[in-house]
């Protein structure tokens, strides 16, 4: 286990894992000095269903964009750091689009199929901004429930029209 080197050259007590559970702690750093950081976040995003009811069927589909852009800037002498530690430019962004049929079989039984592509894509840099890199990843998701029910009444039952006139 290897230890740590403080700002004045000396050998320190070697790092380990403290969980807190909630307790206040104070965290700070030999020598002092003046840190600032400057941090912009950007959420972003829209979200699309169609639903067609067909008989005691439904037919479902559904397309959900977001896009997430932050970017950091910390200036630290203590610790000699003075840039971008998250660059301008650097972001994510998660698209998930689904496809669903809840088909009723019976009063008492029914069935839904579903299918959910979810695609991940972030855009990001090592250097401070200098280059960047970009990464994908997808995840195909598809889904089956089959559903019974003892009582073939729906779970709200309708108001008789009678309860529903208006009182003069």
């Amino acid at each position: 286990m290897g230890t740590c080197l403080l700002p004045n050259g000396a050998m320190g007590p070697a790092p380990t894992l403290t969980f807190r559970n909630g307790q206040p702690v104070t965290i700070g750093a030999v020598g002092g000095g003046l840190t600032q950081n400057y941090l912009q976040d950007h959420s972003r995003g829209y979200s699309f269903e169609f639903d067609l009811p067909s008989g005691e069927n439904t037919y479902s589909i559904s397309l959900d964009r977001s896009n997430h852009d932050s970017s950091q800037f910390e200036l630290s002498p203590l610790f000699s750091i003075n840039g971008y530690q998250l660059a301008p430019g650097s972001g994510q962004q998660f698209t998930t689009f689904a496809a669903k049929a809840e088909v009723a079989l019976t009063p008492r039984l029914s069935v839904t199929f579903g299918d959910y592509f979810i695609d991940y894509k972030s855009h990001f840099s090592g250097d401070s901004g200098a280059t960047f890199s970009d990464s994908a990843n997808s995840f195909n998701a598809p889904r089956f429930a089959l559903v019974t029910r003892p009582n073939p009444e729906p779970p709200c039952a309708s108001v008789p029209a009678r309860l529903l006139r208006r009182h003069t």
